[in-house]
């Protein structure tokens, strides 16, 4: 037997099936157009996040250096000041030791001797 040659009708309905899958494929193309279209202005975002982190990141780095070199020049001077301090106290003892002994000296020239006899 002849194999039976396919009816307007029967090609009209593939056609339309065609036809709903095509536009399922338009469907799911312009959600993907949409979802490029996100994704580029996520990037864009992104990007200037990036940057405006970068650029804080900078300041803080040269923040947190100014800060340092404050701390060093800070530990620098608090070095010098207890040396400072140590020459200090040992001049305060020199000047302590210097005033019992011209105390010392001012009583025995103050002394008065009487009723000896010789």
């Amino acid at each position: 037997m002849a194999a039976a040659q396919p009816t307007l009708h029967h090609v009209m309905s593939l056609l339309e099936g065609i036809s709903g899958r095509l536009s399922a494929v338009e469907h799911k193309l312009q959600c993907l157009d949409k979802m490029d279209h996100s994704m580029a202005v996520l990037e864009i975002d992104m990007k200037t996040l990036w940057l405006a982190l970068d650029d804080k990141v900078k300041t803080v780095e040269e923040r947190v250096s100014k800060l340092e070199h404050i701390s060093d020049g800070a530990d620098i001077a608090a070095a010098q000041v207890s040396s400072r301090l140590i020459d200090i106290e040992r001049e305060r003892n020199s000047l302590r030791d210097d005033l019992t002994y011209m105390k010392a000296q001012s009583m025995r020239n103050n002394l008065v001797f009487t009723g000896v006899i010789k």
